[in-house]
């Protein structure tokens, strides 16, 4: 199943597989009839399709919701995008989010294209790096390899070996609010980063551009939200997450995690990705 959205003039379309909504219309409405569609919604009680029906009525205004909740989130930030590297001088305290953007997921093959950075103030600095750069990046590195300061990723197995590989830079020491959430919140399955703002912060992230070209010379507006919401919010997650990890006496097992990922991203990047190295 696809999902895309368009805002138009006085419109937003989303379209689920063959569902097609036109805010100005209605269900059935606007685009979707002029492409031939028509959404069958429910007539009456005891009909078969008012699950189905509702189901993907649903599915639409959440994600019509998490798109608009988070523009207004990121509308409130300060970005800025920096080419290359960044500048001297720049501030982050002692712990920095950090985030990175690929062409893919598979680190022997794809490069490394956008690293993204959050104080947790409010404001995200985005490093863009274009097909043919050295990666050289003198100020960031510096600051990637500053022990003094905790770098906080989400999912850090995958962030911490490409920046090692292009950055050559071993980060530490690092949290991860995904190793963190699968320890803390043994209660669900929904370790995402996006599971993780809704429930802890009441933020609706969109994921619509994960799956983008960042190797494109030009970022797009959505892009570079989408990257900022990132690192925006990991601080106030991982307040959270120490604070259930304190209650149920496990911060000893996070902590022997979060050491073992430099040598676990090592791992990855020598050939043994597919590999637990645990297993019988």
């Amino acid at each position: 199943m696809t999902c895309w959205a368009r805002e138009g003039k006085d419109s937003l379309v989303i379209s689920f597989g063959y569902l097609f909504i036109d805010e100005a219309k209605g269900p059935g409405g606007g685009i979707g009839r002029r492409a031939g569609f028509r959404c069958q919604w429910p007539q009456g009680r005891g009909s078969s399709s008012l699950l189905l029906g509702t189901i993907f009525f649903v599915i639409v205004v959440e994600f019509w919701r998490a798109v608009q909740l988070t523009k207004k989130s990121v509308k409130e930030a300060t970005i800025d995008v920096h080419q290359g590297d960044i500048p001297s001088g720049v501030e982050f305290g002692d712990a920095i989010a950090i985030d990175t953007e690929a062409m893919g997921l598979n680190n022997h093959r794809d490069r490394l294209c956008v690293v993204q950075m959050s104080a947790g103030d409010g404001t995200a600095h985005l490093v863009k790096f274009d097909a043919g750069d050295d990666y050289s990046a003198p100020n960031l590195r510096a600051l990637l390899a500053d022990k003094s300061k905790t770098k906080i990723f989400h999912y850090a197995r995958f962030d911490v070996a490409i920046i090692r590989k292009y950055l050559n830079v071993v980060c530490q020491p690092i949290y991860c609010t995904k190793i963190a959430s699968y320890l803390a919140r043994t209660y669900t399955n929904g370790h995402g980063l996006k599971d993780l703002c809704r429930e802890l912060l009441g933020i609706e992230l969109s994921k619509a551009q994960q799956s983008s070209d960042w190797g494109n010379g030009e970022l797009s507006d959505e892009q570079i939200a989408y990257a900022a919401s990132d690192v925006l919010y990991l601080h106030q997650v991982r307040a959270i997450l120490d604070n259930i990890l304190k209650r149920e006496g496990r911060m000893m097992y996070l902590e022997a995690c979060l050491d073992f990922v430099p040598t676990r991203t090592a791992l990855d990047l020598e050939g043994w990705a597919d590999l637990d190295i645990f297993h019988h």
